[in-house]
């Protein structure tokens, strides 16, 4: 059903924006909550480089940038429009990643950037569901 949801959205719906808690401790950011399936995971990212240039045929992402500056870029296969979504983690939002979209994501500031990703798979080296195509 997600699936079938997700395939709707134009890529101009996002980035959604979180709800943050904050209190004399700091702040509370919840990214992604689920009773079943998927997987969690963060990378770092150091200044300038850039991760992904590739595309998935059934797994569902989502991008969370956790600490510093990001630009993610989509493109659907067989298209040549490019959506770019620049994130910043002072303001905590999130981009999920349409099937058939070619994707990357590029450190644009000064540190290294941390990035949490939710897949709605586990990741199997057998079957990665994982093709390399420049955004």
């Amino acid at each position: 059903m997600f699936n079938t949801f997700r395939s709707y959205i134009e890529p101009d719906y996002f980035p959604i924006k979180s709800i943050v808690k904050s209190d004399d401790r700091g702040n509370l950011v919840e990214a992604v909550k689920e009773k079943t399936g998927g997987q969690m995971f963060y990378s770092s990212t150091k200044p300038g480089k850039t991760r992904g240039n590739h595309y998935h045929r059934r797994k569902i992402e989502r991008f969370y940038v956790i600490k510093g500056q990001a630009s993610i870029k989509i493109r659907k296969i067989g298209s040549n429009k490019i959506f770019e979504y620049k994130i910043d983690s002072e303001e905590p939002s999130f981009v999920d990643i349409p099937l058939h979209y070619t994707h990357n994501i590029t450190n644009i500031g000064y540190e290294d950037l941390i990035t949490l990703f939710w897949a709605n798979e586990l990741f199997n080296t057998q079957d990665t569901d994982t093709f390399q195509e420049d955004v």
